[in-house]
């Protein structure tokens, strides 16, 4: 049976799972900007919590686009979920709750369902903004950007999958 999945300034990947007429999100990450930042990839990622929208603690992932030879040995390669407080501002984030949580958890679930059945995986990026919420864009090479998630739900997908490739390689065989 395949499931499909959708999650994410914005959320970064509302992911969403899905397959067999079920959608389910499966992480949430808050992506906090930076000040004087250029792209997105300069920000701080808050894990949040699936089921209720409550903001956890946060970490970088600005290591991963650290480009050239000259930055294998300069660069940290690791990075802990430590963060509280925006470092631009002070404000404390982790703690505190994301508003309207569950309508943007069906809005990701919605949008996997009705725009990509089919698509077992899906990153969603969404704008809470002070006129509402939107969907930003679609992420089809996802990944959970540093946020918590069901494993087992994941390896079952994944499980399902290869099982289905497997199944199809043997009859073209």
């Amino acid at each position: 049976s395949k499931r499909t999945f959708s999650p994410s300034s914005f959320l970064e990947d509302d992911h969403t799972i899905g397959g067999d007429n079920h959608v389910k999100a499966l992480s949430c990450v808050f992506r906090a900007g930076r000040q004087n930042a250029k792209t997105d990839h300069d920000s701080i990622l808050f894990d949040v919590d699936i089921n209720t929208g409550k903001i956890q603690k946060g970490t970088t992932n600005a290591h991963w686009y650290k480009l050239g030879l000259k930055n294998i040995f300069t660069t940290s390669w690791l990075s802990t979920h430590s963060i509280i407080s925006h470092p631009d501002n002070g404000r404390l984030i982790t703690g505190t709750s994301i508003p309207n949580f569950d309508s943007i958890i069906q809005l990701v679930v919605d949008a996997h369902y009705e725009l990509l059945p089919n698509v077992p995986l899906v990153g969603w990026d969404v704008a809470l903004t002070t006129k509402g919420v939107s969907l930003l864009e679609v992420n089809l090479s996802c990944n959970f950007f540093r946020g918590s998630f069901d494993y087992n739900c994941y390896y079952d997908l994944i499980n399902d999958y290869f099982v289905d490739l497997d199944k199809n390689n043997n009859i073209v065989s």
